[in-house]
């Protein structure tokens, strides 16, 4: 027993630290579930239910609660090429994602608007860089936003259903400013219609 523990530790102690982030699927909307590392589905977390489990809106008391909210992903990204000895650190370190949601619940039924930003990312690299073949900056930005209509009924003391409605707005910008693609579709919680 002693030498498995021993070699969980050694093996604990040598593992690399792990880096990541996925810009395009947080890890929780809103500050309840992100502090639980997205594990606020299956309770009342207000008005953040919205995108985390629009079912436990109903969970919620009589009365009308408005949410504003900002996130900040901070993500570190370089690129390299080993062969050249070629390293570019990117600029882009801060990317805002605003949220605003307004629910009111009634005897059992809530109801409401979220338009929130669902995730996005990007790059910023100096002229100078290897990868500015042009010798201007270079930048990216892909951005994803939500605008939702959920529906909520209280069934029981601890559950709820919902038929939410979402419209998906995405975008992407690259470094001559120009608009690449805008997609919109709906989706009423079962099927992407448009």
């Amino acid at each position: 027993m002693l030498k498995k523990g021993l070699g969980l530790v050694a093996a604990l102690l040598a593992a690399p630290a792990a880096w990541a982030t996925n810009g395009m699927n947080m890890e929780g909307y809103g500050a309840p579930a992100a502090a639980l590392g997205g594990a606020g589905m299956a309770y009342d977390t207000g008005n953040s239910a919205v995108m985390n489990n629009p079912a436990t809106l109903a969970l919620c008391k009589d009365g009308t609660v408005l949410g504003l909210g900002i996130t900040r992903l901070g993500p570190d990204v370089a690129a390299h090429i080993d062969a050249m000895g070629a390293t570019a650190q990117s600029g882009g370190t801060a990317y805002w994602m605003p949220s605003f949601s307004l629910i009111r619940t009634d005897h059992g039924w809530s109801y409401g608007l979220a338009v929130l930003a669902q995730g996005g990312m990007g790059t910023e690299y100096d002229a100078n860089s290897f990868l500015s073949l042009s010798g201007l900056p270079v930048r990216s930005e892909v951005g994803f936003a939500r605008a939702m209509f959920p529906v909520a009924k209280k069934s029981d003391r601890s559950t709820g259903a919902s038929g939410p409605s979402r419209l998906c707005l995405g975008g992407a910008r690259y470094a001559d400013g120009h608009e690449q693609s805008t997609d919109a579709s709906w989706h009423d919680g079962r099927d992407v219609i448009g």
